[in-house]
């Protein structure tokens, strides 16, 4: 049997490719996960052979969750399942990788079981170095190291190492840096999503920090945290959506 786990944020998602599932009796479903950082604790607890991991999710992506596992050192396969084909899909179409396009066709995820069947049921030798490669490359394109600032009537290139946080004001993000208050051109959201996930979080709605950047965190009202950030006034509120995945990225106990 080759023990699998569905990482997806979406329910119906997960459910179809349960259903589609069943009709293979050498799969066996050991566990669900409803964001990157579940699926990283379930990885690791299960140690499955065979992950269906989404691309595109609101925490960190698939691709992300995936080196993350990876460098945790558990030996799974990993198959992406998007709706998306911007990630470069034909480079995980070699060896142990493989890819499924949303709305999921059985026929191509027989052909992809098949493949992967090949592989962890005969035990043959896997250049984990490869895969761990092609993860990282494709990760790193769609990774921006800098942004453009406008401060003062002035374009400023900004780091993002040099974030301190971002926000939303007015409707309009904003950027706190070494460099001082900066307005940028995207929205909050699409900042979120080329940052490195190993160093910025989404505390709330409103808000990104730089988990570098914190110089302690304080216990607020019902389950929630306020952050004081090196060399900024403000605190940052951490919302209970974002409060379960906060105390896991930085291992605080439960």
């Amino acid at each position: 049997m080759i023990k699998c786990l569905i990482v997806d944020d979406e329910l119906p998602a997960r459910e179809e490719l349960k259903y589609i599932m069943s009709k293979n009796e050498e799969l066996e479903l050991i566990g669900e996960a409803a964001s990157g950082f579940e699926a990283v604790k379930k990885a690791s607890e299960f140690k499955p052979d065979l992950i269906f991991m989404d691309i595109n999710m609101p925490d960190i992506n698939g691709l992300e969750t995936a080196n993350m596992i990876m460098q945790l050192g558990i030996k799974s396969f990993i198959v992406f399942v998007t709706a998306y084909d911007k990630y470069a899909l034909e480079a995980f179409d070699a060896n142990a990788l493989d890819y499924l396009l949303k709305p999921l066709s059985e026929e191509r995820f027989v052909r992809c079981i098949d493949k992967i069947k090949g592989i962890v049921l005969k035990d043959t030798n896997l250049d984990r170095d490869k895969i761990d490669r092609i993860i990282k490359d494709v990760i790193k394109t769609d990774r921006i190291i800098r942004i453009v600032g406008h401060k003062d009537n002035k374009i400023v290139p900004i780091d993002t190492s040099e974030i301190i946080y971002a926000c939303v004001e007015d409707k309009t993000t904003v950027v706190y840096t070494s460099k001082g208050r900066m307005t940028i051109n995207i929205g909050l959201g699409e900042l979120y999503g080329k940052l490195d996930k190993l160093v910025f979080f989404r505390t709330h709605k409103s808000f990104i920090i730089n988990l570098n950047m914190i110089e302690d965190i304080e216990p607020w009202f019902n389950s929630t945290y306020n952050v004081k950030l090196t060399t900024i006034k403000e605190v940052i509120p951490v919302s209970r959506t974002y409060v379960k995945e906060f105390r896991e990225i930085l291992s605080m106990d439960m």
